[in-house]
């Protein structure tokens, strides 16, 4: 069985590409949303639920159309943004709030 598999990788001679054209990247900017919903902004952004509707809400980004709840995503964006690069840091990274 492994000699078939190393054999088909063998004989196939395209090395797919693993980097990203530009005109990649730009074309997925054109496509990408100005305005997403609760669960599918935290799911971009790789956040909880919970931590995305209290970033979105401080960031002031949220717009509620009657029951419906959009988020900017470039004031979200932007908000973002404004936190420290944390790579090193051990205290007082971020806009915590304090716990005393």
């Amino acid at each position: 069985m492994k000699n078939r598999l190393a054999a088909f990788f063998m004989q196939k001679k395209e090395v797919p590409c693993m980097g990203y054209a530009r005109k990649d990247v730009e074309k997925t900017k054109k496509i990408a949303k100005k305005f997403v919903r609760y669960q599918e902004g935290a799911e971009l952004y790789s956040i909880g639920l919970t931590k995305f509707q209290e970033l979105a809400k401080e960031a002031k980004a949220v717009y509620k159309i009657d029951k419906v709840a959009l988020v900017n995503c470039e004031i979200f964006e932007k908000y973002l943004e404004t936190f420290p690069d944390c790579v090193g840091k051990k205290k007082n990274c971020g806009r915590t709030k304090n716990r005393d």
